[in-house]
């Protein structure tokens, strides 16, 4: 638990630039954009083309124009954001508040909902199949199942030792347990296990590659990536990464996962064919969330220590 306490112990936002704003191109967006204290989340919509930032030290929530760059509205979210998940069929944005113990609910720009959950909510993901939401309350041990459009909670999953991450895919919640060193899998249609696999020491950030049909499980302690084969759902590497990795994201079409080290400073890129790592993003102190555009063109980083979002061309 040391490592962990020293995660929130990280130092305030410095007041670096924001950086160069030369930026892509091809989508004229800078490679840095200043958003609120400690940005620790970040989560991208193409549809309506918004990047949402959860921001840790001022309790907001940093909403960019994607078309343009720039910072269209800062909606105050509850207290300690740190987790952002988007429906992309309703538009809507969810932001899991660890210290308020509630979920934001973001919809044109605005906030429209707050609905209360369990103890000390880590992650939040949406089942864009039926718009509902899943929160992983850690302190809890317990993963709410939220109505997105009715925006009520509609029963809570019990059976977890410390849940710090949930990811749903097809007809399975993939639920990261850090109390048990393992990823718990249950069945959407009635919330009963179907499978677990231990993976490294304290696993939090989840991503899928549904077509190679491999998940990627970053553990925060053991400083490295697990990587599960779902068919034989065995743990087929693991990819040493740097200190504390709190996020993973995948990009399908690059051949490529990204690793957001938090106390590390780096964001590692690992080829997923080879399992190997390829190379580091140098997206300033303390990268603490990572999230890859749908097209797989972009990478968004949230730059905890220098206060801004980094974006990287795939294949930077």
């Amino acid at each position: 638990m040391l490592l962990f306490a020293a995660i929130f112990a990280t130092v305030a936002v410095s007041v670096a630039c924001s950086g160069d704003d030369s930026g892509d191109d091809s989508a004229d967006l800078p490679d840095s954009i200043r958003v609120g204290a400690k940005p620790w989340a970040v989560a991208a919509d193409q549809a309506t083309s918004r990047l949402y930032t959860g921001n840790e030290f001022d309790n907001t929530v940093s909403i960019i124009d994607l078309d343009t760059g720039e910072v269209i509205a800062t909606p105050a979210a509850g207290t300690g954001p740190v987790r952002i998940a988007v429906d992309h069929s309703s538009g809507r944005a969810y932001v899991a508040n660890a210290f308020s113990n509630d979920l934001t609910v973001i919809q044109d720009d605005e906030v429209i909902a707050t609905v209360p959950v369990g103890l000390q909510p880590w992650d939040v993901a949406v089942d864009q199949a039926t718009g509902r939401v899943y929160v992983a309350n850690s302190e809890e041990g317990t993963v709410s199942v939220i109505d997105g459009e009715a925006e009520t909670e509609l029963e809570r999953i019990d059976g977890f030792g410390q849940p710090w991450g949930v990811l749903v895919s097809g007809e399975t919640l993939y639920v990261a347990d850090a109390g048990e060193d393992a990823v718990k899998l249950l069945s959407l249609s009635d919330y009963e296990p179907i499978g677990e696999v231990p993976v490294g020491e304290r696993p939090r950030g989840l991503a899928i590659d549904e077509d190679a049909g491999r998940l990627y499980i970053s553990n925060t302690e053991g400083a490295s990536v697990s990587i599960i084969d779902l068919a034989s759902l065995t743990v087929v590497s693991t990819v040493d990464v740097e200190l504390a990795p709190l996020s993973v994201a995948v990009n399908p079409d690059a051949g490529e996962a990204y690793v957001a080290n938090s106390l590390g400073g780096g964001v590692t890129v690992i080829d997923t064919e080879a399992n190997t790592v390829s190379g580091t993003l140098d997206a300033g102190q303390g990268p603490w969330d990572v999230a890859v555009s749908e097209d797989g063109l972009y990478i968004y980083v949230a730059s905890a220590g220098t206060g801004t979002v980094r974006i990287f061309s795939s294949g930077d």
